[in-house]
């Protein structure tokens, strides 16, 4: 049991992001994400969740049995650190995208003379807020996440290494 403590971590933390996917499809969030982020950088960022998600499940589940090789478990490992931190520039990304649009829309081809000019910048400026923040959401989020799960396997890692001598 105590030998795939790591893993079952990986497995509580996998099951407690599905509970709170789960529960924000219903809410509504993605549906919200899907029409206010122009970018779609969001869900960019939700895929890299996923894929590195079982991805780090895999070799969390091979170090914590001790089938895999010491130093491709590292090499992968390293990877995924990688993407814990593109997702937060992919985030930052976003919020540039986002803030430029918001800006555009409230001065882009400004003409304060025109009391219709309101109506059509506000929803432009709410499309780029909305965009900003959607995005350094996603990209916030994924990365604590991603870099949780890698902290669990780079410890089993260690201590695979010291196991071995390495």
């Amino acid at each position: 049991m105590a030998k795939h403590m790591m893993f079952l971590r990986w497995w509580l933390l996998a099951i407690l992001m599905t509970l709170g996917g789960f529960v924000a499809f219903k809410a509504g969030i993605f549906h919200d994400m899907w029409f206010k982020d122009a970018t779609y950088l969001s869900f960019v960022n939700l895929a890299i969740l996923v894929i590195f998600t079982i991805k780090g499940g895999i070799l969390t589940w091979r170090a914590s049995s001790e089938s895999g090789d010491l130093i491709e478990l590292e090499t992968k490992e390293e990877t995924g650190w990688f993407w814990s931190a593109q997702v937060l520039n992919i985030g930052m990304f976003g919020t540039v995208c986002g803030f430029i649009m918001m800006l555009d829309g409230a001065f882009g081809n400004a003409d304060f003379t025109d009391p219709l000019f309101a109506q059509t910048a506000l929803p432009k400026m709410v499309l780029g807020i909305s965009t900003a923040l959607y995005t350094t959401l996603t990209g916030l989020l994924a990365a604590v996440l991603l870099k949780i799960q890698y902290y669990n396997l780079s410890l089993g890692i260690k201590k695979l290494r010291r196991k071995h001598g390495k």
